[in-house]
């Protein structure tokens, strides 16, 4: 396997999709008590399996600073991160795939390690991301990787994401 940067001018045009299944979800019950507030996320089973599939640019605006990172096996392409703008000390992913086909070779695994050790040596206090919570695989990927839950955010896609099970999750590792 084989990691080298990406200029992102060369990915501007480049549409991704984003796409998994799972059996799994976390159900997120927030209720206000008299002294604070109660949240809870409990492992659940879907009913039937959720699938996801979503396509969205690379390269937009709102991920300023980023560096890419591909990753090839074989000269094909396996993988890609997108990652950085320090802002507080954190350091953000933005995005990370692996494509099927070479998912559980360790990839996923490299790409993370690259975004720690540049994000390390750029002096930041730990990486940032995003998943939801219908997510199952790639939180406990992301978990197995060192990172925690440190937020969530009720309604980020849209006003009815408890009741899809798609709350969106922040995940982070410190890196010092």
């Amino acid at each position: 396997m084989i990691l080298k940067e990406v200029d992102r001018k060369e990915l501007e045009d480049r549409v991704v999709t984003f796409e998994y299944e799972s059996d799994y979800y976390f159900d997120i019950k927030v209720s206000r008590e008299s002294n604070g507030w109660k949240i809870y996320l409990e492992l659940k089973r879907f009913e039937e399996t959720f699938r996801k599939v979503h396509m969205e640019k690379l390269v937009d605006n709102y991920k300023e600073d980023t560096l890419i990172y591909v990753a090839e096996v074989d000269g094909k392409e396996a993988g890609i991160i997108q990652f950085g703008g320090i802002h507080d000390g954190s350091v953000r992913i933005w995005d990370l795939y692996v494509w099927k086909g070479f998912k559980r070779m360790g990839i996923g695994t490299a790409l993370m390690k690259k975004a720690e050790e540049i994000a390390r040596s750029q002096g930041a206090r730990r990486l940032i991301l995003e998943t939801q919570t219908s997510n199952y695989a790639a939180i406990k990927f992301y978990e197995s990787c060192g990172f925690q839950l440190c937020g969530f955010d009720l309604s980020s896609y849209s006003n009815s994401d408890v009741e899809k099970h798609e709350v969106r999750l922040e995940m982070d590792k410190k890196l010092r």
